[in-house]
């Protein structure tokens, strides 16, 4: 087992169509300054648009020779509160408490 502090993340882009490049970061001490926990949008079944902040990154080499890249993550659900100064499209998200483990071929973008 190996753990990670930044992830690369590709992506095509929905506005211009150009490839773009997402840096997820996940580090309790970072440059000293204090923690950083990017978030990320992933697929999921249970939802058209599925939020998470990064907890830890993990590598996982399995027996047979397989490696299998994890991130440990709060998922978050959308929230009843909205602002005041409320747009078409905008989203907001409560965090849940408890851990989950995302595949990383899950992960769309950051968020």
């Amino acid at each position: 087992i190996e753990i990670f502090r930044c992830l690369y993340i590709s992506y095509q882009s929905r506005d211009d169509w150009k490839a773009g490049e997402d840096i997820l970061r996940c580090n309790a001490n970072w440059y000293r300054r204090g923690p950083r926990y990017d978030c990320l949008l992933f697929n999921s079944a249970d939802a058209s648009l599925a939020c998470a902040r990064l907890r830890s990154l993990i590598r996982c080499k399995l027996p047979s020779g397989r490696i299998v890249d994890v991130a440990m993550v709060n998922s978050m659900r959308r929230s009843t509160w909205r602002s005041r100064n409320h747009w078409d499209g905008s989203v907001v998200f409560d965090e849940d408490k408890g851990l989950a483990f995302l595949l990383i071929d899950h992960v769309i973008r950051g968020a």
